[in-house]
């Protein structure tokens, strides 16, 4: 499977895309949209074209681990898309262990698409807090979970 052009849009809304490189609410060196690595450091700055093709790379590579996760599951592209959005934010690791991973692999798709509302803290000042940028970006990752096709108007 691919990322579909609406998981796409999906991420392109809730990353945003700043051509110079920032500190995200946790400390890490980002730039473009929501681009991060050992190459990102303070004064990186990229041109769009840079941007979106480092973009379209995170995304092939945030579905390599949603195929190699839910290995022996058939997906939807929604659910691939959505779980695509949800390893783009938040790291492979974090799905590798998760309840959303456990129910989905036990068939339960409702408990799995619920999963998503609950990754909506971020890290800020040592501790976490609630994002009502992470419950949107969530809820819509749900959505786009239970849609057939990915194509759900969610992105």
């Amino acid at each position: 499977m691919r990322p579909s052009s609406a998981c796409r849009a999906l991420v392109q809304r809730y990353e945003g895309c700043v051509l110079v490189a920032y500190q995200d609410p946790g400390g890490i060196w980002t730039i473009g949209w929501g681009h991060t690595g050992a190459e990102v450091r303070r004064d990186l700055k990229w041109s769009q074209l840079q941007a979106d093709r480092a973009l379209d790379r995170d995304l092939q590579t945030a579905g390599r681990w949603v195929e190699t996760l839910t290995s022996g599951v058939e997906l939807t592209q929604g659910q691939y898309d959505a779980m695509t959005s949800f390893v783009f934010n938040i790291g492979a690791g974090a799905l590798s262990g998760s309840t959303l991973l456990k129910k989905l692999k036990a068939g339960d798709l409702v408990g799995a698409a619920n999963e998503f509302l609950r990754w909506d803290h971020e890290k800020e000042g040592g501790g976490e807090i609630e994002s009502a940028g992470l419950a949107a970006r969530r809820a819509d990752e749900r959505r786009m979970f239970l849609s057939q096709d990915g194509e759900d108007d969610a992105a």
